[in-house]
């Protein structure tokens, strides 16, 4: 059996999808010598890329000059036509599944999430007019797709309620399969962020790209009601690493007062990530939406406590309700930092709930399921 595996997601910078792609691929080739698998990447990705490291008897690396996603890209697919793909499995590894006159054979894609569709203004510019192209995209992949796999149950609710009167149609075609820390292999860098970042212990952390649906607004706003809580919570810092995308617009006034206690870091190595996330208080992610929430289960490997919302992915993640806020009330993020310093009790029991169900996500088993669902492709 050949399996192709589209990539072209994967680039230099780290983000969800392509970190996705890696580990997958990586996990595939490691538990399944017997197929051959294909992975199509950029023609501009660099030579240093993790994929390029990847030495593996049954992975062949093919450069393409194909976009991730947009019409250049589907018309690219429908130029070479699909006859190339079709004596084989093929995998797209992003959401984007390409458009085609002629349908691939024996397709699957994975779909991360579903925000864009439900929420265009994410997308920042021309908001509307890509997730338009979007919902093409998702509807094709319902129409056509022999399998379609889903990183949380929440993305699945999302796809069959989008679906509409299709579901049925799919309902026995989409399988959920977790992801799992892109931490779990790293050697942990004795990184001195105090000296470099003059991050001060202990520190509140957030790990994301800042775009308009992190709720970067209420973090900050719940952070500094809580150092202004007593003098004691004025000794904690809070440290958010991730770049601002173009469609994060807002300017952030309250960053003014917050100079002493913020640290902002644009990005770090995945070692220093780690231990970034080791020494960590707990972290924090809010969204109002989150296909997965790959940081989440990043810090819970480094059994660090986790507050999140009760939106979208984030409650199957944590589990426990206790460590969940409402993510339009900075106040409750606020009583849960707070309670997290007063009662230890509390704070041990976030620990004892990341140590738990961290054991859910393992890239092995998400590749094992992947490998499933080739099986079933194959066979039918």
């Amino acid at each position: 059996m050949k399996v192709i595996l589209d990539g072209t997601a994967i680039s230099d910078k780290a983000t969800g999808s392509s970190l996705y792609a890696l580990k997958l691929i990586d996990n595939l080739c490691r538990i399944d010598s017997s197929i051959e698998f294909e992975v199509l990447v950029l023609n501009s990705i660099k030579s240093s890329n993790a994929i390029y490291k990847f030495y593996y008897p049954n992975l062949i690396i093919k450069t393409v000059n194909v976009p991730s996603i947009g019409p250049i890209r589907d018309f690219i697919f429908n130029l070479k036509s699909t006859s190339w793909i079709n004596t084989s499995i093929y995998h797209c590894l992003n959401t984007n599944y390409p458009i085609t006159v002629n349908p691939i054979e024996k397709g699957i894609v994975t779909i991360h999430d579903l925000k864009y569709i439900n929420i265009p203004a994410y997308f920042g510019r021309f908001g509307h007019l890509k997730s338009n192209y979007l919902k093409f995209i998702i509807n094709n992949s319902i129409k056509f797709a022999s399998h379609i796999i889903c990183v949380s149950e929440s993305t699945k609710k999302d796809l069959i309620n989008f679906a509409g009167s299709n579901k049925n149609t799919i309902l026995d075609r989409v399988s959920v399969i977790y992801e799992a820390s892109t931490l779990d292999k790293t050697k942990m860098l004795d990184y001195d962020h105090n000296h470099r970042y003059n991050i001060k212990k202990p520190y509140f952390l957030f790990v994301g790209e800042w775009r308009p649906h992190k709720n970067i607004e209420v973090m900050l706003e719940a952070f500094y009601r809580f150092i202004n809580l007593n003098n004691k919570n004025k000794h904690y810092s809070f440290v958010l690493l991730g770049s601002k995308h173009r469609s994060f617009s807002s300017k952030l006034e309250i960053l003014n007062k917050l100079k002493k206690n913020c640290v902002l870091i644009d990005h770090l190595p995945s070692g220093a990530l780690r231990k970034l996330y080791n020494d960590a208080f707990a972290l924090i992610n809010v969204s109002h939406y989150e296909g997965f929430g790959l940081p989440v289960v990043e810090a819970m490997q480094e059994n660090i406590p986790v507050i999140v919302s009760n939106a979208s992915s984030l409650p199957e993640l944590v589990g426990d309700p206790r460590f969940m806020v409402d993510p339009n009330k900075p106040e409750d993020l606020t009583n849960i930092m707070n309670k997290f310093v007063l009662d230890n009790e509390f704070y041990n029991s976030a620990i004892a709930n990341s140590s738990q169900r961290k054991k859910l996500f393992s890239w092995a088993l998400t590749a094992k399921k992947t490998l499933e669902i080739y099986r079933r492709v194959y066979t039918n």
